[in-house]
């Protein structure tokens, strides 16, 4: 962390020379932390010194442990990209480009990357070959029988809507570039409301809707007025500890969320690290040791009559997509009592 505030200062042209100088004399265990000082003694100009406290740091990028990332985010291609920082600073051009062609490898590839690794793999990227001159490339483009059209573009990236496509069919793609290019293809949507599905991968998430007695209720229908409990248990299964899990409730508009702060102030439970009431929703943000559960209850009111849509219940890991699970949304009525 030292580092890297060193690291900002010379990046804001305020570098601190004087602690630059007394943490380089300091026995640092970690790598990254030599790399970001020499990157801060590269950025004021003194690349020999810069060499000299990265030739103390070893060069290796450590594969990241299992479980959370930590503190401050750390993945393997995080790590890459400050190295990647360093080496186009330093001029060290095959080193770079060996780290570069790792980390495009990465981002190019179906594993999930946090904000922090994204950002940094983009920014040393850019830094990397922002100097290098890109001529334009072309392609032809057809979807289904319609006449294939000639895209030009003058950018390395080319974005192009496919609307057409939105409801399936065949993509033709000629590449009249004079080298080869790369495509991805690209789709997004939500399913509609009742097509949902369950989900659970490292974690679980049980709901249940209960009377102010305890008795459980089919929230399928509930008689107008009604004050009864939405309880969500969730459970880390994931073999290691889960920080940042954040917890999305949304209610049916027909449903009123009892707000206990409006009775009991603004104290967040003590089992959450924050909790965010709205309206319609409630958020909540935890940590979980593996295989602990957690058990939350929200105080609700059948008020409106009519037929409404209960969405998913949703919990994930904020930083590793991959730990989620979430519920499947239905219909729901509040009838006359």
């Amino acid at each position: 962390m030292r580092a890297y505030r060193l690291y900002t200062l010379a990046l804001a042209d305020k570098a601190d020379i004087g602690a630059m100088n007394r943490m380089a004399e300091e026995s640092l265990t970690t790598p990254v932390a030599r790399w970001l000082l020499a990157a801060s003694y590269a950025q004021v100009g003194l690349p020999k010194v810069a060499r000299e406290v990265l030739a103390k740091s070893g060069g290796s990028v450590q594969p990241q442990p299992s479980g959370a990332p930590g503190a401050n985010f750390r993945s393997v291609l995080r790590d890459r990209a400050i190295l990647l920082d360093l080496y186009t600073r330093l001029g060290e051009r095959a080193k770079a480009d060996a780290e570069a062609q790792l980390i495009a490898g990465t981002m190019a590839s179906e594993e999930w990357l946090s904000t922090q690794s994204a950002a940094w793999g983009l920014l040393s990227l850019a830094r990397h070959y922002g100097g290098d001159k890109t001529a334009g490339f072309s392609y032809r483009l057809a979807i289904d029988k319609a006449a294939a059209s000639t895209v030009q573009a003058t950018k390395p990236l080319q974005v192009q809507p496919l609307a057409a496509l939105a409801n399936g069919g065949v993509l033709t793609l000629t590449n009249t570039a004079d080298r080869p290019l790369t495509a991805s293809v690209l789709l997004r949507g939500s399913p509609a409301a009742g097509e949902e599905t369950a989900e659970a991968q490292g974690l679980t998430l049980t709901v249940e809707y209960r009377s102010l007695k305890g008795e459980r209720l089919d929230e399928s229908r509930l008689p107008q007025g009604v004050d009864f409990i939405a309880r969500v248990t969730a459970a880390n299964r994931s073999g290691g500890t889960l920080g940042d899990l954040a917890l999305t409730q949304v209610f049916p508009s027909g449903w009123q969320l009892h707000n206990p702060r409006l009775v009991a102030g603004e104290a967040t439970p003590p089992a959450l690290d924050y909790q965010d009431l709205r309206d319609d929703r409630v958020m909540s943000y935890f940590s979980l040791k593996d295989g602990e559960s957690r058990q939350f209850d929200m105080l609700l009111n059948a008020s409106f009559r009519g037929r409404y849509y209960l969405p998913a219940v949703n919990l994930e890991a904020m930083y590793d997509v991959r730990r989620r699970a979430h519920t499947a949304g239905r219909w729901v009525e509040v009838v006359s009592p």
